[in-house]
């Protein structure tokens, strides 16, 4: 009868204890929960005081929030006696197991926070990557969307964008027209380089900044010269540019009875 009341009083003991020690888990976590949400607002608010994309900093405010949690439930597992060592050995090998598995998806994710902080293009950017060339649509955590100019919807992994090269096609406001003429080695080079001339003059919208327009005698080539006209025109007008150019010199050489041969029409490159 002694030893039952010696029990039950050390099963009382052992109530009370567990009974303030799960009231203090639930102040903890009732704590956590909020420390979370004031966590992720503030940092979401110096995300966005710094200007950071918006994705990303949802996503770094959500990691944060969770660090708070995570961490309150480990100091909760110690005040409840548990043994934190093999529940941490244990996370560890879940984690390992969920990063082999996930390999790929993680690698997007990281590439996607770098491209997202970085910022090596924007929404609305004209892009070159992988060989294809579109418009950025849309930039998320994991993948980047391309519009490309026939109409066709490309999703890229960020993996991808990240470890290969991309080239910006909007980055700059001012972009280089080069066009490539031929003429016959028997008509006058003064007489050609001004009809050249001539016809940059003709041609709207072309800067003489960041450089003047140049033309180069650039090759002689099995009984033809090889010229290459550069100017610099507003991004915008590129198009219209480098086709009104196009056409004012074949109109002028026709005018002056000079000949195209045939194989070297005029050609372009970007």
């Amino acid at each position: 009868m002694e030893q039952l009341n010696f029990d039950l009083a050390a099963f009382l003991e052992r109530a009370v204890d567990y009974s303030l020690r799960f009231g203090v888990v639930l102040v903890f976590i009732a704590l956590a929960w909020l420390i979370g949400a004031f966590v992720r607002r503030m940092t979401r608010n110096a995300l966005t005081k710094a200007r950071v994309d918006q994705t990303l900093t949802r996503f770094l405010s959500n990691i944060a929030r969770w660090a708070v949690i995570i961490t309150c439930f480990v100091i909760c597992l110690s005040i409840l006696n548990v043994q934190t060592g093999s529940f941490a050995a244990a996370i560890g090998a879940a984690g390992l197991a969920i990063g082999l598995a996930f390999q790929n998806s993680l690698s997007n994710l990281a590439a996607g926070i770098m491209i997202l902080l970085f910022r090596p293009f924007r929404v609305g950017d004209a892009l070159v990557v992988g060989g294809y060339t579109g418009e950025v649509d849309e930039t998320d955590i994991m993948m980047t969307t391309l519009d490309t100019f026939d109409g066709r919807r490309l999703v890229i992994p960020n993996n991808i964008l990240f470890t290969g090269t991309i080239e910006n096609l909007t980055y700059h406001e001012e972009r280089r027209v080069e066009v490539v003429t031929h003429t016959l080695p028997s008509i006058d080079i003064e007489q050609v380089k001004h009809h050249l001339h001539e016809a940059i003059k003709l041609t709207d919208h072309v800067l003489q900044e960041p450089a003047i327009p140049v033309i180069h005698l650039t090759r002689m080539d099995m009984g033809v010269l090889e010229w290459r006209i550069r100017l610099w025109t507003p991004r915008s007008e590129l198009t219209n540019t480098r086709d009104q150019l196009q056409q004012h010199i074949v109109s002028i050489f026709r005018e002056h009875d000079i000949e195209i041969p045939f194989r070297n029409l005029v050609q372009q490159s970007i």
